[in-house]
This record gives C-alpha cells, sequence and structure tokens, in this order.
C-alpha cells in the first residue's frame, strides 16, 4: 500500500488550518498574503524552497506585504509557552537547523523574517522576529532518553500578540 503524501497527514492538515488562520488575523490588520505552501513542487509533497545554483533554502510560510513593505511569516503551532526555570522566563522553542534556514532566507533576500507562535491551548498567537539579539538561548532538546538536537528559544515576554481587530 502507498504511503499517504504529507499532505494527507493529520499533523499537515492541522498545521495547515492554523497557517490559514494566521494569513486571516494579518489580512484582517491590511496585509496581502503569498502563501508559500501553494508552491510545494508537482507532487505537491514538497517545502517550497527557494533555490540558487549550489543550495536550497525552505522559505517561511507567508510571504506578507502591506504599504511598500514585505516580511515573511513562519508559523508553527504549540500547545503553550514552556517555562524554564534556568531563565526564570516563558519560552517557544524551534529546531537551530530551522532557525538557520530561516536566517539565510532572510539574509538572501533582504527581508525579514518573523515567527508566529500558535499557542493551541490557549488559541493565541505571538509574533516575533529572528532578530531577537542577546535574548536568544540555544540548548540541547531531550525527550526521555532520545536527543532531538539544537533548539533556539525565543522569550514571550518580546512576543507581540497577534489578535483579531476589534
Amino acid at each position: 500500500e502507498p504511503k499517504p503524501s504529507f499532505r494527507e497527514t493529520p499533523l499537515y492538515k492541522f498545521g495547515h488550518t492554523v497557517e490559514v488562520h494566521v494569513a486571516e488575523l494579518l489580512k484582517l490588520k491590511g496585509f496581502y498574503i503569498l502563501p508559500s505552501y501553494d508552491y510545494s513542487g508537482e507532487d505537491g509533497n514538497k517545502a517550497p524552497r527557494l533555490e540558487g545554483l549550489l543550495s536550497r533554502h525552505v522559505i517561511p510560510d507567508l510571504d506578507v506585504s502591506r504599504r511598500g513593505k514585505r516580511t515573511w511569516v513562519e508559523v508553527k503551532t504549540k500547545s503553550c509557552a514552556t517555562f524554564t526555570r534556568m531563565t526564570g522566563r516563558w519560552e517557544h522553542g524551534i529546531p537551530e537547523r530551522h532557525y538557520n534556514a530561516y536566517v539565510n532566507v532572510e539574509k538572501i533576500t533582504g527581508t525579514r523574517v518573523f515567527i508566529a507562535f500558535h499557542e493551541s491551548g490557549t488559541g493565541e498567537t505571538f509574533l516575533t522576529s529572528l532578530g531577537c539579539g542577546s535574548t536568544l538561548r540555544r540548548s540541547n532538546m531531550r525527550k526521555g532518553d532520545r536527543e532531538e538536537g539544537r533548539m533556539v528559544w525565543f522569550p514571550k515576554r518580546d512576543m507581540r500578540q497577534l489578535v483579531r481587530p476589534a
């Protein structure tokens, strides 16, 4: 039996629903959206990429424009923020390899990259830029006995809440 495409998995469908939700919130604030997920290869099963002669970089989910300004927005879904005792702050994290890919896209395109963290537990969405500077924290991620790789953590206190206009 053939393996279903990634677009047919529950994980993709849930993530896509959240991407559409964030796009709608941004449209309500006057932004225009070019959803990167519409460009996923001929078989519809590849992440959209920025391609050069020698390298490729996965691009963020949304290409967002308003009043002559353009940004990228990557949408991440988390159940809730994580409290870190060591820093005494609430944080959201992404794999360091994803963070590095978005930094490369930002450098190549000259367009800032933002991350939208949607908290499925509260239904709230928070926006932050890659350029949090010294407030970012890096660590190894462990789940039980498994090493999950390096993570980059963004402090929630530095994020803006993305809300529906009144």
